[in-house]
């Protein structure tokens, strides 16, 4: 058997593009279970790693099997939308596993005002893909990001055409 960091991510089903931040976490809270560690950098396509030593890996391995929020192994999924609170007419969607987080972390000129809509989904990532797409489809995509939109259509327009859409995605 690998003790390894990796043999957690695969386990757990953990995303790759948290890995730094379940890296993190581990070098912090298990320092003591840790035999060598590789950090190889910044970037998107960074590989971080760590070897366990082998008597402690079940320490961590337990931690992983209680705790499913640092896990990620819960089943719930969700996609969400809203209107920023200081710029009426602009939205944001997004995926989340948890809406109640995920909503606390938007503040600023990010805060959010009315919410379109939190729908528990199946396949997140699948399904804020096929979003943000028809969001193209009836919004004008924002410059600074994939997931912010901007148009003239009232709320109301706007949540009635987007709610139609994600009740139909949610059926599929």
């Amino acid at each position: 058997m690998k003790y390894t960091f990796s043999t957690l991510i695969e386990k757990y089903a953990l995303s790759e593009s948290n890995r730094s931040k379940h890296w993190g976490r581990i070098v912090d809270k298990f320092s003591d279970c840790i035999e060598k560690l590789e950090n190889a950098g910044r970037g998107k396509h960074r590989k971080c790693e760590i070897w366990f030593k082998p008597n402690k890996y079940d320490t961590v391995n337990e931690y992983y099997a209680r705790n499913k929020r640092f896990g990620e192994t819960a089943d719930d999924e969700y996609i969400y939308g809203f209107e920023l609170l200081a710029y009426p007419g602009h939205y944001k969607f997004g995926k989340t596993r948890s809406w109640k987080h995920r909503r606390n972390s938007y503040f600023g000129h990010n805060s959010v005002g009315r919410v379109l809509f939190v729908q528990r989904v199946c396949d997140s990532g699948d399904v804020e893909k096929k979003m943000l797409q028809y969001a193209g489809k009836v919004m004008t995509q924002e410059d600074f990001g994939f997931e912010w939109f901007k148009t003239d259509k009232t709320f109301e327009e706007v949540s009635g055409v987007i709610s139609d859409f994600v009740k139909e995605l949610n059926s599929q």
